[in-house]
């Protein structure tokens, strides 16, 4: 038996340190990734909520719902906010929030306020004290954005259609 065939075969340590290296940046790579496709979940999420708001201020406002207390409603008013998404509808002497949500934890969008007139669905954003429409914008817009600034859409809500769309 000779020298050579009776040495067991094994990894060296230099070897055993590269194929550990090759796995921890492997690793990191996945952790980063996943984190990302978290967030823009958590973004996607985000946008699907003001969408769907919108949408429930412009049928309820096309359908004139009566609030709780039977009262008519005069008109509804969605308020994106920095924190929070709200629809009120408000009546001459009665105001009921129907829908809220508060955004994620790291995304903040500018305030947009957009008023929803019963029963054709008209919608304007600025109200004088009598509940009047004073402007004629045609468009309001918000940034909707992630605090690490990856991730940010316009919300654009149309005066004509009553609709929102996220570019």
């Amino acid at each position: 038996m000779s020298f050579l065939s009776a040495q067991k075969k094994a990894f060296t340590l230099i070897e055993l340190m590269i194929v550990i290296t090759i796995m921890a940046i492997l690793t990191m790579a996945l952790v980063f990734s996943f984190g990302r496709a978290t967030l823009k979940a958590k973004f996607d999420d985000q946008k699907m909520q003001i969408i769907n708001i919108t949408e429930e201020a412009r049928s309820r406002s096309l359908s004139n719902m009566l609030l709780s207390g039977g009262e008519e409603t005069n008109y509804y008013a969605l308020v994106i906010g920095e924190l929070t998404v709200t629809l009120t509808a408000y009546g001459e002497t009665q105001t009921e929030i129907i829908d809220a949500f508060n955004f994620a934890e790291g995304f903040s969008t500018e305030t947009l306020t957009a008023y929803y007139f019963p029963p054709y669905g008209e919608v304007c954003f600025e109200l004088d004290s009598d509940s009047n429409c004073l402007d004629g914008a045609t468009e309001r817009s918000t940034v909707l954005e992630d605090s690490t600034g990856i991730y940010s859409a316009v919300v654009s809500i149309d005066a004509y259609s009553g609709y929102a769309s996220v570019e």
